[in-house]
Formats: C-alpha cells, structure tokens, sequence
C-alpha cells in the first residue's frame, strides 16, 4: 500500500511500505500529514473578510489581514490560489483512489464496484477561485474519516491480529484525529449557521399568526393541550404549578405488539421494495389549508386500510418526520411536518395559522391508533414538540435511530442509513436552514422529503437486520415505546447559566431546534 506522500507526490515506495505492516504505516502517515496540514491551515488567517469570525476580536483582525495582503500583492493573491488549486486537486486524487481501493475490495467479496464520475464526495470540489468550493472540507473529511474508521473494522474483523487491523493506530492517536475532523466541522457549521442567520433576519414572525395563544410564562407548568370530548387534563393555556402526567401513558404501557411486528419474514419469504427516486415518484403533496389537511387524512387512512388487506397481516405503517425553529422564538416551533406512506410523501405547512390549529385535532386518531407503528428517526425532540405544539401523542413507534443503535452500528444519523441502504446522500447544508422561510423553497422541500421518502424501506431493511442479531427486534420496540413516554416540560429558568455560557461549558453545537440534526 502507498504512504500518503507516495499517492499525492508521486515519491517512489519506501522498502518499509511494502513490508506486512504497509497499512499501518500508511495509516501512521496519513495521521503525521492530517496534523501537520490542520496546523498550517489553522495559522492561515481566513479570507473572504471574516468567515465565521465576525469584524471584531483576533478572527476579524486576521481576515481583515489576510485580504489586506491579498489586495496590495498581486502575488500573494496569486500564490494563495495556486495553493487552494493544489490542495483540491490533492483531495480529489486522494478520495478517487479511496474509492477505487473500495471497489477492489467489494469485487474480492464478489460483490459489483459502483463508479460513478460525480462522487458525492468530489462535490463542490471544483473551481479553486470559487469560495464556495471549500465550504464542504470539513464535511469531506468526516466523509473520509468515516472510511477509515469503517475500512478498519472490516480489516480488524476478517485480520485476527492483523498488523493492518483496527489496532495499527492506538486509541489515543484516533480519538486526536477525530477530534480535530470535529473541530474543523465546528468552524465550518459555525460560518454556515452565522451566514444562515444573517440571511433570515427579516422574516416577519410567524408567530403572530397562530390562532392560539403560546403560555411562555416561567412559573407555570406545561399542560397538555386535549382534543378529546370531556378531556384528558386541562387546557394547556391554563397552565399549573404541578406537572401533568402523561395523558396516553396507560395506553401506551398496556396496548400489545402485533404479530408481525415482532416475526421478521427471511430473506427468502420477502423481497423488500425499495422505494423510487424522488424524481421518479411524482410531485410531493403539500398541505397548506385545513381542506388538504382534512383530504390527507382521509387519502392516508383509505391507503393504510388498503395496505392491511394487502399484507395479510395488518401491517400498516407511516413515517413521520419535523422540522423546527427556536431562534427566534421563546420555547420553539415546528415548522414543517413530514408525513410519507408507501405510496405518497405530505409536507404539512404548521405556520399556516388554521392549519396549525388543526393539526392536533386531526392527526390525534391517527397517531394513538396502535394499529398503525410510526416511524420517526431519532424521535425523542419530536416527541416532545408534537406535545407542545399540536398536543399530539404517539402511540407505537418505531424509532430507526434505536434500532441503528441495537446492531452497533458506527454512525447512526439519518443521513447514513439513507447512504447505506438506498444509496442517497443527503445535502448537509440544509442541516442549519430557517424553516420559517416562506414560500419554501424547491430545494428545501426536496431535503425534507427524503427524510421521510426512504423511511419506511430503511424500517424494513432495519426490522431483517435485527432479526438477523439474535432477535432484537423486540428490545427496539420497547426501547421506542420508552421513548413516546416522553413529556415536554418547559426549560428553567437557571440565574447562573450566563456563567457556564461564558466559561464554554455549553457547547457551540445548535439545537436541531435551531435547524441542525442527527441527519
């Protein structure tokens, strides 16, 4: 195997490479290059007039610094663009032979190598004068780290004590590397979340037109909003001292599993049916009045009717997905509701005032029916919201992020189950997008339409893999029937956590509420 210097630089092969421990010296290589090149990248002050550092303090002094250079030097402008241009030209060499490594690899295990010339990983990654072309380094280094790290399990698996196994870097010298790919991912999250700010600033707050009104009072508990005749608790606008207990947690402890949620059919009884690309599979619907909201739930329930006669065993299944927003707003808001069946994919629009009003008294039948399993990845925020603004409760769940968990896998976010089991690789950049925007844009309907498109085949292939690890099927269902027994409670207010703010106990991470996920 080359060292990194071999593949970038064109050095012939040193004797030591091509000894039994070639990977772990190209590995020890790749560390040493990843270092040294972090460091220098960190020393070059960003350009572009303040990146992610804002005007002020040490980042603003050395963009301000950096273009200063740049305009009274033509060859400083010169030498920084022929670097940018190396450095890409590098990377894309550097994940082509990554991915041609890859396909070997699957041929040996007689599996078919997939080509394709526009690699998700070599997007953006084309015009050095383009700016925009680094906005996903960070990213495509996670991408590629992630290739590692998976390459070294599957080597440390089939390697007994292979030198080119898992153990040829130690896990003080891997947990370094990821931690600066984090680092780098920070930095670049943070510039797309500033500039995200910066472009929604004037969105009027849609607030103003819900039809009810938000309790944000400090000293009053969360109740829960009931839609049901004679009621369940009190009016959530009341407020209270004590917290409610869970309205549908009886139901929720005591309803059974169906038959054919806890049998997985072999590989040899059903064929899965993945689902067609979302360009092939027609327009998205999108809900916007209380008469389409009404007509979904109608053409929702006629096909989860139609699907129990046709499985024979009652399987009737939806997945469910939200978008929020906390920003600008005190406690949060949902923003969009994503609803898919087999067959259709809604977009419900929950800042249109009567629409939002409705959505609890609506879905409520549809979403404690427990004869209908939910599907929602990494449910535990949703839960919580879904209670909050729309006093919905969710009665059999699936959460795809438990079952993700239970088989170990390496990462669990949405985005790689999609990648691993449909082959889609989501867009990050809408991870930190303003739901608020309105109209919503193509694009954005798009990213939000995969998360629930894919969902119920990702259900599928999720239920025969755990079937497959000695019937964990049912410790998923139970784990996910803990996680609808959530309740949303209002934040404390805490008079010291401006302290912890200040001295950076509270990380720089912002809340999926804030648009970012485990996608």
């Amino acid at each position: 195997m080359a060292t990194l210097d071999e593949l970038l630089l064109h050095q012939p092969p040193t004797q030591e490479a091509g000894s039994d421990g070639a990977g772990g010296v190209f590995l020890k290589n790749l560390f040493k290059s990843l270092i040294q090149g972090t460091r220098a990248s960190n020393a070059i002050p960003p350009g572009g007039g303040g990146g992610g550092g804002g005007g002020g303090g040490e980042g603003g002094r050395e963009a301000s610094e950096f273009a200063y250079h740049a305009a009274i030097s033509p060859g400083f402008a010169e030498k920084a663009n022929e670097a940018s241009g190396t450095v890409l030209a590098s990377l894309k060499k550097l994940v082509r032979h990554i991915r041609k490594a890859e396909g070997e690899e699957e041929e040996e295990d007689g599996m078919e190598g997939e080509e394709e010339e526009d690699d998700f990983l070599l997007a953006g990654l084309e015009d050095a004068e383009d700016p925009a072309a680094f906005e996903s380094l960070a990213d495509l280094m996670e991408d590629l780290l992630d290739i590692v790290e998976g390459s070294l399990m599957n080597k440390g698996k089939k390697k007994e004590g292979g030198a080119a196994g898992a153990a040829a870097m130690s896990n003080e010298e891997w947990e370094r590397l990821r931690r600066m790919a984090g680092a780098a991912r920070q930095r670049a999250t943070a510039s797309r979340y500033n500039m995200m700010l910066s472009q929604t600033l004037d969105i009027p707050k849609p607030q103003k037109a819900f039809k009810s009104d938000v309790d944000n009072r400090r000293d009053t508990c969360f109740r829960p909003r009931s839609w049901q005749e004679g009621g369940r608790e009190g009016g959530r606008e009341e407020g209270g001292e004590t917290e409610s207990p869970h309205p549908y947690e009886t139901e929720i402890r005591n309803f059974s599993y169906m038959l054919w949620q806890l049998q997985v059919p072999g590989e040899d009884e059903v064929e899965l049916q993945k689902p067609l690309a979302l360009e092939e599979s027609g327009a998205v619907t999108l809900v916007d009045t209380v008469e389409k909201l009404k007509e979904m739930v109608q053409v929702v329930r006629e096909e989860l009717e139609e699907e129990g006669r046709e499985g024979g065993g009652g399987e009737k299944v939806i997945a469910v997905d939200l978008e929020a927003h906390s920003m600008r707003s005190f406690q949060g808001m949902v923003c969009l509701m994503q609803l898919s069946t087999r067959k259709r994919d809604f977009l419900i629009d929950t800042l249109e005032g009567e629409v939002r009003r409705e959505v609890g008294p609506l879905l409520l039948d549809l979403f404690t029916d427990h004869t209908v399993v939910k599907v929602f990845h990494g449910a535990e925020s949703d839960i919580k919201w879904l209670q909050r603004d729309f006093g919905l409760y969710v009665i059999n769940l699936f959460d795809t992020f438990l079952a993700a968990q239970a088989l170990s896998f390496p990462f669990k976010s949405l985005a790689h189950l999609l990648l691993t089991y449909v082959n889609v690789k989501a867009d990050k950049q809408y991870q930190l997008a303003d739901w608020r925007v309105r109209p919503l844009p193509e694009i954005m309907q798009k990213y939000a339409r995969e998360d629930t498109h894919y969902l119920l085949y990702v259900f599928d292939c999720l239920r025969r893999e755990l079937g497959r690890e000695g019937g964990r099927v049912r410790q998923v269902w139970d784990g996910s029937r803990e996680a609808s027994l959530l309740r949303y409670k209002k934040e404390k207010f805490d008079p010291e956590g401006y302290l912890r703010l200040v001295l950076g106990e509270v990380g720089g991470a912002v809340g999926r509420e804030g648009g970012m996920r485990g996608r």
